[in-house]
């Protein structure tokens, strides 16, 4: 049995990054040591399995791929403070998000997911970004990190997302339905997924127009 007290924070600078293909950090949270953690393990394999492109010969004949299995509060923490170093560093700095997209080459409304926890950058664009924001070397690793997706507060506070939330709210059924109608008994994607806002003038005031394009999944039982 592994006892759960050996779990710590591990810094990706401590760890031999440049020897490895990829290196990919999952996060543990064990406050209290228990003597039945294999199960935890076992699926950290698992998530390893699906994410990493594996080359011939498997995971067991690998040593180029590994888990790092960190404290969830440091790294939510780090990953906070690079958030806030980014948006605070944008303003001063006069940093329009459409410019620092064309500067990554990524699609703007990715770039601002992104940089608000829900996305994890390239290495190479969190460099940019660390020397750009002044980031700290765990800062910059932070932004490297798969993150807990969707954990805004339900139903939204702020005004202007609370209106999507009630636009669904109202309009969720008949989107669902049409889905349907036009494409069979599935859903669409959140992951294979793009998305973009664009400027409508019109005489009677400006309009804000949300395009989202996801693939249509079916629903598809396999035995």
């Amino acid at each position: 049995m592994i006892d759960a007290s050996c779990l710590r924070h591990i810094s990706r600078n401590s760890l031999p990054y440049d020897n490895c293909k990829t290196m990919t950090c999952f996060w543990l949270l064990a406050e209290e040591p228990t003597q039945h953690i294999d199960w935890i393990f076992t699926v950290l394999f698992i998530i390893e399995m699906l994410c990493l492109q594996l080359e011939p010969g498997g995971y067991g004949e690998s040593h180029k791929y590994f888990v790092a299995s960190i404290d969830w509060r440091v790294m939510e923490e780090l990953r906070t403070q690079a958030t806030q170093k980014i948006l605070l560093g944008r303003v001063k700095k006069g940093i329009t998000w459409a410019a620092l997209s064309e500067e990554l080459g990524v699609p703007v409304l990715w770039l601002i997911s992104a940089a608000l926890g829900e996305h994890a950058f390239s290495k190479g664009d969190a460099e940019k970004l660390a020397i750009i924001f002044e980031l700290s070397d765990d800062e910059q690793t932070s932004l490297g990190v798969i993150p807990m997706r969707g954990t805004r507060e339900v139903p939204p506070s702020d005004p202007t997302i609370y209106r999507f939330y009630e636009a669904l709210s109202v309009y969720g059924g008949a989107i669902k339905e049409m889905i349907h109608e036009l494409f069979g008994d599935g859903i669409m994607s959140a992951i294979n997924f793009s998305m973009d806002v664009t400027k409508e003038t019109r005489s009677d005031g400006d309009r804000v127009v949300v395009t989202m394009s996801g693939k249509f999944l079916p629903y598809d039982w396999r035995s």
